[in-house]
């Protein structure tokens, strides 16, 4: 292009002054002649050019695998990709599915107590999603797992495509959600046994945890810790087989949780205990001041695990609670009155938090708050520290009036906040 123009310009100028080298209308004709050549020569080139770029622009299913890769890097988070899928068929069949929203499941030998059968182990993502709604001011929350990609379910719709994942918690029959319009953060990850009878008789349990295991350096090796009855039973990858858990309270265990390298448990009796996957130990964990209450368990992702202790009293005296945060290098709980940005969620179903920064300014929600799932109330609220309620000098976890919250006829999590 820049020899085209050196071309061209000086052959316009002489035109426009008059002037030409050669003085006679055989040489004026030839110069012009040849001026239009070549300005048709360029705006040739220049089409040409033109659809060359137009037919180089490919559909990005046509761009190799790495660069696809590279793509779903680059995004904010996993769910990106699930409303990238939404575009059309060709784009879901083209973008995976991202790992952490896969269901794997596991094959795993039947406890010799239950003698025949099938056993598999399945991971379920959870998932904290918002659905907007007409009004401001009301926000509607749903904690979910979902448990499979759905591609075989998928139907194309009129635009705007439907962007669809089956979920299903507790007892709840899956359900196909449209997660177009939705905001969606990942809570992380719970794990169900399944075992399956010779008679094809379907028995479910739910409390299990399960932690992957690097022994000799090498990767693959799992361990997971299930409840069976009033005992603690771990199996082992590399063992093939199941142990009973010594050690351990003779009471129904109320909560599972697996948190960097280690699992931590609940009891019936209000004991908390932390056992060694590797070495099959179980020590006993307690606040150093006792409360005879509830006793749950909440891990922040890897980064803080949470014990939230709650004694509830008369309907007008409210609860009594206290939260406290694993000090794993002291090994020893310590109380906290600040979560930072976290809210946690505690009570049916699961046991989860999330990060209040995520979450939109006035969608109700806000950091250092805790959400028991009690529905022996129409109308609950959430929990924050320092709130007096007209109390003088009164810091304690208590009834925040800021946003009010009600749940919603489902089995799973599902609520209505309103400012």
């Amino acid at each position: 292009m820049f020899l085209n123009f050196e071309i061209v310009s000086p052959l316009r100028s002489k035109l426009q002054s008059g002037i030409a080298e050669s003085q006679s209308p055989s040489g004026f004709n030839f110069e012009r002649k040849q001026l239009l050549e070549i300005e048709g020569s360029q705006k040739n080139m220049a089409e040409r050019s033109t659809k060359k770029k137009t037919s180089s622009i490919t559909d990005w299913t046509q761009l190799p695998k790495e660069l696809i890769q590279i793509i779903i890097e680059k995004f904010d988070n996993c769910f990106d990709v699930v409303h990238v899928r939404s575009v059309c068929s060709l784009w879901r069949s083209t973008f995976p599915l991202p790992s952490c929203l896969l269901s794997p499941s596991y094959s795993l030998p039947t406890y010799p107590i239950e003698k025949e059968g099938l056993c598999s182990l399945e991971k379920i993502p959870v998932v904290l999603f918002r659905v907007p709604t007409a009004v401001e001011s009301v926000s509607e929350y749903f904690v979910e797992g979902i448990f499979r990609d759905e591609s075989g379910d998928y139907m194309e719709f009129s635009s705007p495509l439907q962007c669809t994942l089956r979920v299903k918690l507790a007892r709840s029959d899956s359900t196909l959600k449209n997660m177009l319009d939705c905001q969606i953060f990942s809570l992380g990850n719970q794990y169900r046994i399944i075992r399956w009878s010779p008679k094809g008789v379907r028995t479910i349990y739910k409390y299990v945890a399960f932690l992957p295991l690097n022994e000799g350096g090498g990767g693959g090796g799992f361990v997971v810790l299930r409840r069976y009855y009033r005992t603690l039973l771990m199996f082992r990858s590399v063992e093939r087989r199941w142990f009973r858990v010594m050690d351990t309270p003779n009471y129904t265990c109320t909560g599972l949780v697996a948190f960097r390298g280690r699992f931590y448990t609940s009891f019936w009796n209000r004991e908390v205990f932390v056992i060694d996957p590797y070495l099959l130990i179980s020590t006993r964990l307690m606040p150093e001041e006792h409360l005879n209450g509830s006793k749950d368990l909440i891990a922040s992702d890897n980064d803080e695990l949470f014990l939230v202790e709650r004694i509830t009293l008369t309907h007008a005296g409210g609860s009594t609670l206290r939260v406290s945060r694993l000090d794993e290098e002291a090994g020893k709980w310590v109380e906290t009155t600040d979560l930072g940005d976290r809210v946690l969620f505690v009570g049916y179903g699961a046991n989860v938090s999330c990060s209040a920064k995520q979450l939109p300014d006035g969608c109700g929600v806000t950091g250092n708050s805790i959400l028991f799932n009690d529905r022996s109330e129409d109308v609950t609220f959430f929990y924050k520290y320092g709130l007096s309620e007209g109390v003088a000098g009164g810091s304690d976890w208590r009834i925040s009036r800021e946003s009010s919250v009600k749940f919603l006829k489902s089995p799973t999590w599902a609520f209505r906040v309103e400012c």
